[in-house]
């Protein structure tokens, strides 16, 4: 590289985090949330458009892009914490701790309540002295990390009540060493077989359902992770019941419809803006049946057999239309 091209990035490299800087500064001082969203959705723009030049089809994204992309998710810490979903865990630290050793054995729900109170009296006892507080609810915490722990939890509940129960991990694409998203954005949950019947449990659900997580036109921004599994789940009828359900209490019964719908929002989480672009479905949605996700969770099939890897995952090079609206191709195809 020649000295002048040198001076050139450098200066380019500075002129992009300078207007970033100023995107952070307005989303700080914006008066509402809708606001900080709306500003949000500018510097997604704006990132869509630094791709297109900054990327070359034989070497890939310059160090340009590289330097200034990394700075997105800094801007979004500035989003104010709030939930796309209005539903709080049914969880009452004082009023747990006084009916938890009492409840029933027996009965289903009961069993089911004993098993994820026991997990949230403890995340709530573990993030309280974490942050040096005894006064915060659970959901004011973020949960991120805490799903494999959670998902040993249920193990040790249930070998204590004679419970056969399994712990799944949903990789991205539902591949066993996924090469998406440098093997990150794993979730794990847990199943618990209670007499002739089957449960979920997910106790760290809340963390897929943030504002700042869950914004449509984060899609198709190279290099970044695209939207939380929460985006997705409020899209249609059957998948917000089954999201609720989960959020409030903790479990669900598992039937086909709801295995589909609780595993569709991962699906969709992990398909980049590259997969609409290339097969122009926004339906936000899957033709994957629930004995298709066993078969993806048990390592007999996968997501990425089917759709590959250029749809998924990382997103390696820019749409070809910068343009391209996420919300607004949702939402007409609703109507």
């Amino acid at each position: 590289m020649e000295l002048n091209e040198l001076h050139t990035g450098k200066k380019l490299i500075n002129h992009y985090k300078s207007l970033l800087e100023k995107y952070r500064f307005q989303i700080y001082n914006a008066p509402t949330v809708e606001e900080q969203k709306k500003i949000l959705q500018e510097v997604y723009k704006f990132m869509k458009e630094v791709a297109v030049k900054t990327y070359n089809s034989e070497t890939g994204f310059n160090k340009i892009y590289r330097s200034v992309v990394g700075l997105v998710p800094s801007l979004e810490e500035n989003i104010k914490k709030e939930y796309i979903l209005d539903v709080k865990p049914n969880f009452d630290y004082k009023k747990a701790e006084e009916k938890w050793q009492t409840l029933s054995k027996e009965k289903k729900e009961d069993i089911l309540q004993f098993m994820v109170d026991t997990i949230r009296i403890t995340l709530y006892r573990k993030l309280n002295k974490k942050e040096g507080s005894s006064a915060k609810p659970l959901e004011s915490f973020d949960l991120q990390g805490y799903c494999f722990p959670t998902a040993d939890m249920v193990k040790q509940i249930g070998d204590t009540l004679s419970l056969k129960t399994t712990k799944i991990t949903i990789e991205p694409g539902f591949i066993h060493k996924s090469p998406l998203f440098n093997n990150r954005k794993k979730h794990c949950c847990s199943f618990v077989q209670i007499q002739d019947e089957l449960y979920l449990i997910d106790c760290t659900y809340l963390q897929f359902f943030l504002l700042k997580d869950c914004i449509l036109e984060r899609l198709g921004i190279p290099m970044l992770s695209g939207c939380a599994p929460g985006a997705f789940m409020i899209m249609d009828d059957t998948r917000r019941k089954v999201a609720e359900k989960i959020l409030k209490d903790g479990w669900i019964k598992v039937t086909p419809e709801v295995l589909k719908a609780y595993m569709d929002g991962f699906a969709l989480s992990f398909r980049n803006g590259l997969y609409y672009e290339n097969t122009n479905d926004f339906s936000f949605s899957t033709n994957y049946t629930a004995e298709d996700y066993i078969r993806f969770l048990f390592g007999n099939d996968s997501q990425l057999h089917y759709e590959g890897e250029e749809s998924l995952g990382f997103q390696k090079k820019p749409l070809s239309n910068a343009e391209m609206r996420f919300t607004s191709n949702h939402f007409n195809i609703a109507k």
